[in-house]
């Protein structure tokens, strides 16, 4: 028996297919908040109803989010085309870009300290203790 999914519900399967080669997995790693069990039901028969549950409003939310160039009128209407040119906005970007600027100061400072960490610990150790961490090391 073939299923036969509601238009929403095939458009986000169209949506899954063009921006994680059709992996339900990898796109609801994408979403926020949803697992695949969930991005799953909205594409198979609910056991107790046998009809195809309805999308939740959290799941086209997380796509608006995290897929702004995928129109939402197309989304919710089937009007227009999936792929909607989108221009960044320049004053969402620049916080975007001094918070991962931050991120990445912070992860190269924990960096540095883990290095002195390491070369500390190594220098305490006797050069046979040292050569046998390297040999481990390259297993």
């Amino acid at each position: 028996m073939e299923i036969i999914l509601p238009d929403l519900n095939k458009r986000i399967k169209e949506v899954i297919h063009e921006c994680s080669g059709g992996s339900v997995n990898a796109f609801s790693k994408t979403l926020e908040n949803v697992s695949q069990q969930r991005l799953d039901r909205i594409f198979k028969p609910d056991t107790r109803t046998k009809k195809i549950p309805s999308v939740p409003d959290d799941i086209i939310t997380g796509i608006a989010k995290s897929y702004p160039f995928i129109s939402l009128r197309w989304l919710l209407t089937g009007e227009g085309k999936m792929n909607e040119e989108v221009a960044p906005n320049l004053s969402d970007l620049f916080p975007y870009l001094r918070e991962r600027d931050k991120k990445i100061e912070e992860l190269t400072a924990e960096l540095s300290v883990l290095k002195t960490q390491i070369e500390q610990e190594q220098a305490k150790k006797t050069p046979i203790q040292a050569k046998r961490d390297l040999e481990t090391v390259k297993l």
